[in-house]
């Protein structure tokens, strides 16, 4: 029997998850133009290798980021969504196609 239901997420367009961070593929400067590119590849749903994200992120300040006592399951920083262990662990539970959950730290 087919699904009745289909569901369908918000979080990706919720200003909220928005967040004044930086990481450190954009840091660095040789790479600028490289960023760049991964961004757009990325918002295209091309399927992209762990060297193609960020491995630390972290707070602008010159982007007014304060601190973060909580941050919600699903963040967007600079680029990159970021996930919590919670909501990773649900993703995982489903196929994921030619995508997929690399780690990053939170700072």
């Amino acid at each position: 029997m087919a699904a009745d239901y289909v569901w369908l997420s918000l979080a990706m367009t919720d200003p909220r998850r928005l967040r004044p961070f930086t990481n450190d593929l954009s840091e660095k400067a040789e790479a600028e133009s490289r960023y760049v590119d991964l961004y757009k590849r990325n918002g295209a749903g091309e399927p992209l290798g762990p060297e193609s994200f960020p491995t630390v992120i972290w707070g602008a300040a010159n982007r007014g980021a304060k601190i973060f006592r909580k941050l919600p399951d699903i963040i967007y920083g600079y680029g990159f969504y970021v996930v919590s262990d919670r909501c990773a662990d649900v993703l995982r539970q489903f196929n994921l196609g030619t995508g997929a959950l690399y780690p990053v730290r939170v700072l």
